[in-house]
């Protein structure tokens, strides 16, 4: 963690540490602080999907079906062929949510 923010304290927008940082919050069951940490990675870059994806599986574990189906929505929007793209898919399933791209 302390890499991840000492990262971030030299360059704001290192997206991917922002990412990480969520991520780890997230393992912490930190879920507030994760959900903080990938919207910022998100407000940097908007299309970044991997902060989608992880940012879906953290409302999923709090149990936000709503906001974890836009952000599993959102990340297919920028990677529909990915290395998560099927676990996306399967979660959209579970909820009987076809995707398509609007």
């Amino acid at each position: 963690m302390e890499r991840y923010l000492s990262a971030i304290e030299h360059d704001p927008e290192y997206l991917e540490s922002w990412t990480q940082i969520g991520c780890l919050y997230t393992e912490l069951r930190k879920f507030n602080q994760a959900i903080e940490a990938f919207d910022e990675a998100i407000a940097i870059h908007p299309a970044y999907a991997e902060a989608h994806l992880q940012k879906a599986e953290t409302l999923y574990q709090m149990q936000d079906s709503a906001g974890a189906i836009h952000e599993w929505q959102k990340y297919l929007e920028y990677d529909e062929r990915g290395p998560w793209a099927e676990l996306a898919f399967q979660r959209l399933e579970q909820f009987g949510i076809e995707f398509s791209e609007e």
